[in-house]
């Protein structure tokens, strides 16, 4: 599980990620193996993707809506994603995933004159659920989002909800519960109509590191992913059902599944 904060309003849609990737098996359970962007921007859809969950799921659905797809928008990409992802998924691991899975899609509707996003988890055999203007999503989920809101929509503000965040996943870890492992660098993208165009434009930024973002990266630079075998220990061997569209989803397919984004 990741850090992923977002929200879909009438004028755009922000979010901010981590990317610290943890090994998902072994000795190493948990500890950093890479980092990874798990926000991505599709703008010939004029659309942002993103998630959390296993780079086997993450990385090839992320190659799929940027180069195997023939969709015309984030809603065509949305109603063919559940289809893809459960294809992946079968791939990847036969019907049962290490670990939760949410695939969030956001953009432009041409149709509707607004901004759009849609939610397909693991859960729900990945069919699409569509959030509702001035939704806020949070993950990992926290008990009171209330607390959290007078920090929406500030640059400071979104910082102070991540460390915020990362201070619950930390307490969570020394009660020796399971933790999601926030880490790495805080990324903002952000979507929202061009002035010069009038069409959807989106930026990303670098926001901050996380205080234990050096500790975090020796620790990877002596260790490295290393953790295939591991998780292939852990799911073992099964037959591979057809790919699922195009050679880079094929090529997806068969990229880093040691870490969970």
């Amino acid at each position: 599980m990741s850090l992923l904060i977002s929200q879909l309003g009438t004028n755009g849609v922000v979010t901010l990620s981590d990317t610290l990737g943890t090994v998902i098996g072994g000795p190493r359970l948990n500890q950093p193996g890479t980092f990874a962007v798990k926000v991505h921007a599709v703008p010939h859809l004029e659309a942002i993707t993103g998630g959390c969950g296993t780079d086997a799921m993450m990385q090839p659905w992320a190659m799929h809506a940027m180069g195997g797809t023939t969709a015309r928008n984030v809603e065509q990409l949305s109603q063919e994603a559940g289809a893809v992802l459960r294809r992946i998924r079968d791939h990847a691991f036969g019907k049962h995933e290490p670990s939760e899975t949410a695939i969030l899609l956001w953009g432009w509707s041409d149709d509707r004159q607004q901004f759009v996003g849609f939610l397909h988890e693991s859960a729900a055999d990945y069919e699409p659920v569509e959030r509702p203007v001035g939704a806020v999503g949070i993950r990992p989920q926290v008990e009171n989002l209330d607390d959290l809101t007078p920090f929406l929509g500030s640059v400071n503000g979104w910082i102070e909800i991540a460390n915020r965040i990362k201070a619950g996943d930390r307490a969570a870890c020394a009660r020796g519960k399971k933790s999601c492992r926030i880490g790495g660098h805080l990324l903002e993208h952000r979507m929202q109509l061009s002035a010069v165009t009038g069409r959807p434009e989106t930026t990303v930024t670098r926001l901050a590191l996380f205080d234990d973002y050096e500790a975090d990266l020796r620790s990877a630079e002596r260790h490295g992913v290393g953790s295939l075998a591991t998780l292939a220990a852990i799911i073992g061997p099964r037959p591979k059902p057809p790919l699922p569209t195009s050679y880079l989803a094929h090529i997806g397919l068969h990229a880093r599944k040691g870490t969970a984004s």
